[in-house]
């Protein structure tokens, strides 16, 4: 890591202001959580030497090992095949893809269109049309101020890894099967980097469709903030901002100092730390993430999920007594 801030408190992303965010109780009784003699009980792998899944974190993995340590097992370490998501069909009835393939052809429109490699913009990104066709422009005046569709890999010193100095031994592919260094220890994928004349003010792009979910997206941006700042030390502010495609247009920013954004060194050094040194992998049982996991209980599946059933402590709002 190019500067390392010192004595800096843990400023956790779930600490986050998020009192415009209502929640529902209800007076439903539901079935009493496992005790912790029944989660050990449930799964405790061996610990091993080699850990290659858990020491490549990226954001999606951390935020899945947050969830449950256990579904991340099944997932990144144990690398379980998911049963084929239910089919959902249109108005028209027209089969539509799963979210995640939605939000990849999305994102492959966005970059295609900022490249010029087609004229043509999906509808689902017209109401951002003013901002991507001034990212089109400035790709083609000053292509060296944007970059975009960035994977940027960093090593166990939080150094970025120079892609061309590595071998043919070195490399690997990633589950999308862009290319990789076989050993890597964070994964920052970055959809739009945008810097002004100078380059002491980066901009950070982060393309969203579906629903916005604050406090998540927060801690997103925020890591690619951090890792920005790390890797190019002459940005003295940063800039983070999230398209929402499909809440017409919707826009949320927000401004970091380098001396602020570096503060969150600390707690993502933790976090993926954590994940990394983990071997118990001891399962969290939640209803609202059992509910989209795909390792519960067979009779657990719904409309989003077709259930494995490796999972046998899931939870489900149809067991509620």
């Amino acid at each position: 890591m190019s500067e390392k801030p010192e004595g800096y408190v843990n400023l956790d992303p779930e600490h986050l202001d998020a009192s415009h965010i209502k929640t529902q109780t209800k007076a439903t009784q539901i079935p009493p959580a496992p005790t912790q003699a029944e989660i050990e009980a449930a799964n405790i792998p061996e610990p091993t030497e080699l850990r290659t899944p858990m020491a490549q974190a990226s954001y999606s993995r951390l935020d899945y090992y947050k969830n449950c340590p256990l579904a991340f097992k099944f997932k990144y370490v144990d690398r379980l095949a998911p049963l084929q998501e239910p089919e959902h069909k249109d108005k028209f009835g027209n089969v539509k893809p799963p979210g995640w393939q939605r939000g990849s052809i999305i994102h492959q429109a966005m970059d295609d269109y900022i490249n010029s490699r087609t004229n043509v913009l999906r509808p689902e990104l017209y109401d951002l049309r003013f901002e991507l066709n001034e990212a089109r422009q400035l790709k083609i005046d000053e292509p060296e101020r944007i970059l975009t569709e960035q994977n940027k890999f960093f090593d166990f010193d939080y150094n970025l890894i120079d892609m061309d100095a590595l071998t043919d031994d070195e490399k690997g592919v990633t589950s999308a099967g862009d290319p990789c260094p076989s050993n890597y220890h964070v994964l920052v994928i970055i959809d739009l980097l945008i810097f002004n004349e100078d380059f002491t003010h980066a901009t950070i792009v982060d393309l969203k469709s579906g629903k916005v979910y604050p406090v998540k997206h927060a801690a997103q941006t925020q890591l690619y903030a951090l890792f920005t700042a790390m890797e190019y030390p002459q940005v003295e502010n940063v800039t983070t901002q999230l398209w929402y495609c499909d809440q017409s247009g919707k826009i949320v920013a927000k401004d970091f100092t380098r001396e602020r954004i570096l503060m969150y060194f600390n707690f993502w050094h933790r976090s993926i730390s954590r994940m990394h040194k983990d071997y118990k992998f001891l399962p969290s049982p939640h209803e609202q993430h059992c509910f989209f996991c795909e390792w519960g209980k067979i009779e657990h599946s719904n409309k989003w999920k077709n259930k494995t059933g490796n999972c046998e402590l899931s939870l489900d709002k149809r067991d509620r007594i």
